[in-house]
Order: structure tokens, then C-alpha cells, then sequence
């Protein structure tokens, strides 16, 4: 059976033919420095870019600031339009498009990779920088004073790039780490969420910053792993036929006759918004299985650990609807419309 083309991923090498139209600017930006950091002026570059780019990935993270001008850029299953005076951020391997840049675009294109970083502990960059990881919103509105920070810090990179005696990794790598700096003190006060067909069903919830009792809460990875099945596998017939999760808190706790299983309904919420995103984009998904209809006897964990819609008493066999049990019908009665 022959595959599907897939979603390519792009090496620092691949990157200028894949951007460009032309080869003018190739010698200024393909030598030995952009395999693990690169630089530019957007205004120098806007009109060598072919827009719009289709979907891709990048084995380096990068991100965009804006001095002026707009452009829109998807993330995953998001599309963001940004502007004057913020940023958007990538991590490696995300998926993304890059649909157009406004013909007075200034600002700065940065890509790097995380390696010049190895000094850091382990997971540093996702622990401490949060507009690097995969479900966040990578737009961040700057204020007046930060914009200023960025901008010299960003020029002074400029200068250490195009400098021909070489550069000196550690030093980009510090340059770096002060202005994701500079960015984590605008985070709390950053409020713009983003929208896609499915965000209003979830976006009362958020809980990416939880764990499952059995690993990370990860919807976009369903996503991406039905999106595999279709441009790798032949997009075969597919049916979820258990996706479920329980919790090392009080999530269960039967309080006043009710179960308010706040993240349980989260994860089921946004991990049925992945398929059905998946659906639409062509994944040929036939059904969705939540488990478990009851909290139930576990083969490994036994009775110690719920699962399920409706709480079971174990010693009377008392049964609750759980608030995931109301969210699952409301959900079901928005697609079956």
C-alpha cells in the first residue's frame, strides 16, 4: 500500500529553498552558524518569502518578533493573527503554517537549536519558558518597556551573527536566555486565548500543567497521531476504542452527593476536540470509545483507582453521574446536530 505524503520536517540545510523563491539572500543566511542559531531583519527578507507556507515542521525552535506590520502563523490546530509589538514562539517539531507577513513588516526572525543550551538542566526550557511548549499560546503582546529590552537585546544578536570572526555559542546562548527572561515577567499579564472550531467546548478548562496518574495529559499528540495514520499508513478506518484518565487528587470525591471531576472532564473534553480535528482533516476516524462508562475493577490497580462517568460506591454499588458524565452528553449532543 502506498503512503500518504506526510507533514515534512525541515533541517537548518532545507530551510532557504523551502522559504524562498528566489536565491538572492541564500549566501547570506546557508553558512556553518545557521545550522544551530540564525538571525535576520524581517523588512530585508519579506519579499523573498513565499507565502503561503504549508504546513511543516522545523527541527529547530524559532520565533517572530514584530516592531510593525501583521502576519498570521498556525500552531498545531491553532491559527494566530499578531501584530505590532509582539512575539510568537515555536518549539521544534511543532506543526505549523505560515500563511502571510504584511508587505510593511519590521521586526526580527530568530531559529535556534536547543543544543547551545546544554548547560541547562534537563527540561529547563519547558519547566521555565512556557510560550516553548506545545499547547501554549505562542503570541506574547509586549509592553512599551519590555519591547525596548527586546529590541536591544535582538540587535545585539544581529551584530554577534553577522560578525565574521565567528561566534561564540555560550554568549548567544546568554543573550538568548535574557530575553526569554524579559518575556516571563509579561506572562501574567498576558489574557488573549486562541480560537479554533472547537475551542468553545474547553475553554473553561485548563489544566495542561496536570499529570495524569498515567502520564501527561497530551491531546495534541492524538492529534498528531491520527494525522500520522493518515499521510503514513494509507488512512486505514479508525476507531478510538479506549481513551480515559485518572487522577492522584480529589478529582473522584463525592462532596454533597455530587462528583465535580473537573479534570477528567478537561481531558475528555479536549482530547474528543483533537479527533474530531483530526476528522476534519481528512483522518479517516469512524469512532471515539471514552473509558469507562463506571469507575470499575482494574485489572492491575483493582478498586483503588476510578475511571469512570458514573461513581460507583464499591461497598453499596450506589451510583453517581459525574460532572465528566454531563460533559460527555453535552459534547455528544453538539456533534450528533
Amino acid at each position: 500500500m502506498k503512503r500518504a505524503e506526510k507533514i515534512p520536517i525541515f533541517n537548518p540545510s532545507d530551510m532557504t529553498d523551502f522559504h524562498s523563491h528566489t536565491f538572492d539572500w541564500k549566501p547570506v543566511i546557508s553558512n556553518t552558524r545557521h545550522l544551530f542559531f540564525h538571525i535576520n531583519r524581517l523588512e530585508s527578507v519579506v519579499n523573498e518569502l513565499n507565502f503561503p507556507l504549508p504546513l511543516h515542521r522545523k527541527s529547530l525552535c524559532d520565533f517572530l518578533y514584530l516592531k510593525k506590520g501583521t502576519s498570521r502563523r498556525s500552531k498545531g490546530l491553532n491559527t494566530y493573527e499578531f501584530g505590532e509589538s509582539s512575539m510568537f514562539f515555536l518549539p521544534a517539531f511543532q506543526i505549523t503554517q505560515h500563511e502571510m507577513m504584511s508587505a510593511d513588516i519590521e521586526g526580527f526572525f530568530c531559529h535556534f537549536d536547543e543544543k547551545i543550551f546544554e548547560f541547562l538542566p534537563k527540561n529547563y526550557f519547558n519547566d521555565n519558558f512556557p510560550f516553548f511548549q506545545f499547547q501554549s499560546n505562542p503570541v506574547i503582546q509586549l509592553s512599551i518597556v519590555t519591547q525596548n529590552h527586546i529590541e536591544a537585546i535582538l540587535n545585539r544578536l544581529l551584530s554577534i551573527y553577522e560578525d565574521d570572526k565567528g561566534i561564540d555559542k555560550f554568549l548567544i546562548a546568554s543573550y538568548l536566555l535574557a530575553l526569554f527572561e524579559e518575556l516571563r515577567r509579561e506572562l501574567p499579564f498576558q489574557t488573549k486565548k486562541s480560537k479554533n472550531a472547537f475551542s468553545q467546548i474547553t475553554e473553561s478548562y485548563s489544566t495542561d500543567s496536570v499529570k495524569m496518574n498515567n502520564g501527561p495529559v497530551r491531546p495534541d499528540q492524538l492529534y498528531n497521531l491520527l494525522m500520522r495514520i493518515k499521510n503514513e499508513y494509507g488512512n486505514p478506518v479508525t476507531i478510538i476504542t479506549e481513551n480515559g484518565a485518572y487522577f492522584n487528587n480529589n478529582d473522584d470525591a463525592v462532596i454533597n452527593g455530587k462528583v465535580n471531576d473537573r479534570l477528567r472532564s478537561d481531558y475528555i473534553s479536549r482530547h474528543i476536540a483533537s479527533a474530531l480535528q483530526a476528522q476534519k482533516d481528512g483522518a479517516n476516524l469512524k469512532g471515539y470509545c471514552v473509558w469507562n462508562g463506571w469507575d470499575n475493577f482494574e485489572w492491575i490497580f483493582g478498586y483503588s483507582v476510578r475511571f469512570g462517568l458514573i461513581h460507583v460506591d464499591f461497598k453499596t454499588q450506589e451510583r453517581i453521574p459525574k460532572q465528566s458524565y454531563y460533559t460527555y452528553q453535552s459534547i455528544l449532543k453538539q456533534v450528533m446536530q
